[in-house]
């Protein structure tokens, strides 16, 4: 028994000290197809094809002015997922690699022609990236996908409208919203360190005003130190803050929707508020029921109690109908 006990423990040590290698990065695969009326610009069918970690954006993959076309009488009008069935369709293009992505470019054919310009800006109407500009019909509704700005999040990650006759009209617009990242460092352990920083005592006979050299070093130092210093003791540590997510898609089309830019922008999100809240919908819809069960009983209860005096015996109409007994 001591034995198996001995052989049990060995093996429980063996296996805490074997290393401990780090899971490999999970990765994905996307591909981007020309289809048939276009082709990359070098030529190829294939467009796009990368291999893209988990959670890494992509919409910039998307990029229609990647696609040569054949035949002058075609446009690019966005792209699919392939494999769906309808050719024409437009779906909103994903923000970040979550699986393995297949997609191809969906073509139109020119008819009343009109273009749309893509921009993107901050909340102050600045320009973080130069405009884009795009071909297509009036009454496409076509389906533009944010770009990925380093430190920024836009309002959405798709915005969809029905293109105008005038050019003026089609305008999507991102606002992007800066990600604050704080960065903490961890102060030195080095007890020696803060000693070293230290004025040393000015002698009584010195009274020039002007900053000894040690002192110098202690202006130097302290807000370093006060940088260093986390309240809640986190130290060592990243913080993040991140605005709220943005939505998945926008359609400017909605009038609830404000038009799309830094003075109409509510921090970027443009999302539809109820003045009741559905937690309150829910109670008040059961307190309604509530009350109706309760009426509904009290009217059944009320009807049985008066079918119960209708059916009660008349004492008195009894009474008259007995026979009557003569007096001896």
């Amino acid at each position: 028994m001591r034995g198996l006990k001995a052989i049990w423990m060995f093996g429980l040590i063996f296996l805490l000290g074997l290393p401990v290698h780090a899971q490999e990065e999970y990765t994905y695969t996307i591909r981007i197809y020309s289809g048939m009326q276009g082709s990359a610009l070098n030529g190829d069918e294939l467009i796009v094809e990368k291999t893209v970690r988990a959670g890494e954006p992509v919409s910039d993959y998307f990029d229609m002015n990647n696609v040569r076309l054949d035949n002058e009488k075609y446009y690019v009008k966005g792209f699919k997922e392939s494999g769906k069935d309808n050719a024409t369709s437009v779906q909103p293009l994903p923000a970040i690699a979550d699986r393995d992505m297949d997609y191809v470019v969906v073509y139109g054919v020119k008819g009343n022609g009109t273009t749309y310009r893509v921009n993107y800006m901050d909340q102050e109407g600045n320009t973080l990236v130069d405009s884009v500009e795009y071909f297509g019909n009036v009454g496409d509704r076509p389906v533009v996908a944010f770009r990925y700005i380093e430190g920024y999040q836009p309002q959405a990650y798709n915005l969809v409208r029905t293109l105008s006759s005038n050019a003026a009209d089609n305008e999507f617009t991102f606002v992007y919203t800066p990600v604050v990242t704080t960065q903490t460092t961890t102060p030195s352990t080095n007890e020696e360190e803060p000693a070293q920083t230290t004025p040393q005592a000015t002698p009584p006979q010195t009274t020039t005003p002007q900053t000894t050299p040690e002192e110098e070093t202690q202006t130097q130092t302290l807000p370093a130190n006060e940088q260093t210093t986390t309240p809640g003791g986190d130290e060592g540590q990243q913080e993040q803050t991140t605005p709220t997510p943005p939505q998945e898609i926008i359609d400017l089309d909605d009038p609830d929707v404000p038009l799309a830019g830094p003075e109409n922008s509510d921090n970027g999100q443009q999302t539809k508020k109820s003045t009741v809240s559905w937690p309150w919908i829910v109670g008040l819809g059961a307190l309604a029921l509530v009350l109706i069960g309760g009426l509904v009983y009290f009217l059944i209860q009320k009807k049985k109690k008066e079918e119960e005096e209708r059916n009660k015996p008349d004492d008195d109409n009894d009474n008259r109908n007995l026979p009557v007994v003569p007096k001896a």
